[in-house]
């Protein structure tokens, strides 16, 4: 029958070194993952916030950009405006000058001119030419600077919107309106293409969350993101380094602005999943790490409760068979200058 107390010093030898294992894994691992834990949140922090910064500059850049653009269209259009053969309202004059326009900005879809009665003077486009405007609202006399809202011409597969600028006659008098019709195209390749990665893109919206010019085009008009994150964060302040979910139901990051004197928005975004590609393997190299580190001490602890406590252990046992007056075999020597050696010694 085995003796009780040989089992109790082996219990306790046992419960000793699993201590001493323990304590020598916190203290080795435990700073490393509070360390890592720390790091990896501020390196998402700091992901944020630059992406954030980029996204911000890029939709900046591009509101100042359309907004210039927009400025430069009704510029264009008010010098056409002010031309005294615009003031004649003589087609004959009129229709030369609005071809020569048209070709040489190389923006707009056609040009037309009204008179003060609503009558169409002129219409330069390309295909059959619009000479009747019964019915028609397209081309309503107006006598102050407007821009229309964006519509979608399937025959075209483009998006256009009006420009219109009244024209004055020398004598101070309300002659007519030129429009011109810009096509969204020119945007799109000018201003909405963005280099942010793979996943990154820039689009247009109106205040009900319609696209008004995107790099698909079926979207265009025939698509509405009022019920996304996306258009939420337009109008509501939330913390600009929160994800979110865009129209496609994807995770991503993002930034809106609004377009100066127009009800329309730029919307610069870029998939959550590759912003965060460098913290995902920094995430990777620490979980190996701590992994690597974990085996390590694994090893390295058992090493060292092996060596301090298996001297201990055999001691323990030789004790107990002399206490119950048994006769102990050879332990074997230990030369050791530490307390195992005293204690074996004594």
């Amino acid at each position: 029958m085995p003796d009780k107390s040989s089992q109790a010093s082996k219990t306790w030898t046992l419960s000793l070194q699993t201590k001493v294992m323990l304590i020598f894994l916190v203290l080795a691992l435990g700073p490393l993952l509070i360390i890592g834990r720390f790091s990896l949140i501020f390196t998402e922090e700091l992901i944020a916030s630059m992406v954030i910064r980029q996204l911000d500059n890029v939709a900046v850049d591009k509101v100042a950009i359309l907004e210039r653009w927009l400025e430069e269209r009704k510029a264009d259009l008010k010098v056409a405006a002010g031309t005294t053969l615009l003031k004649t309202m003589n087609a004959e004059m009129v229709t030369p000058y609005l071809d020569l326009v048209r070709k040489k900005y190389g923006v707009y879809k056609e040009l037309t001119v009204v008179s003060a009665d609503g009558k169409i003077i002129s219409n330069s486009r390309e295909g059959p030419r619009i000479n009747d405007n019964t019915g028609s609202k397209r081309y309503v006399v107006r006598q102050e600077l407007f821009i229309s809202d964006i519509t979608y011409a399937s025959d075209e597969m483009e998006s256009s919107f009006l420009i219109a600028a009244p024209i004055v006659g020398d004598d101070g008098q309300f002659a007519g309106t030129v429009y011109g019709r810009v096509g969204t195209n020119k945007i799109i390749i000018f201003i909405l293409n963005v280099s942010l990665g793979e996943t990154g893109e820039c689009y247009l919206v109106d205040k009900d969350g319609r696209f008004l010019a995107h790099k698909e085009p079926h979207r265009i008009l025939s698509q509405n993101i009022s019920q996304s994150d996306s258009f939420r964060k337009i109008f509501e302040k939330r913390d600009r380094k929160k994800s979110y979910h865009d129209y496609r139901g994807v995770e991503v990051l993002g930034v809106s602005l609004k377009i100066g004197g127009t009800d329309w928005y730029v919307v610069v975004e870029q998939d959550r999943e590759e912003a965060f590609q460098s913290a995902a393997n920094l995430k990777r190299i620490i979980y190996l790490t701590v992994l690597l580190c974990i085996a390590s001490a694994l090893m390295l602890t058992w090493m060292i409760s092996y060596h301090m406590l298996g001297p201990i252990r055999k001691l323990s046992e030789y004790a107990g068979l002399i206490a119950n007056s048994q006769s102990p075999g050879t332990i074997g020597e230990i030369h050791r200058r530490d307390e195992i050696g005293l204690l074996y010694r004594a």
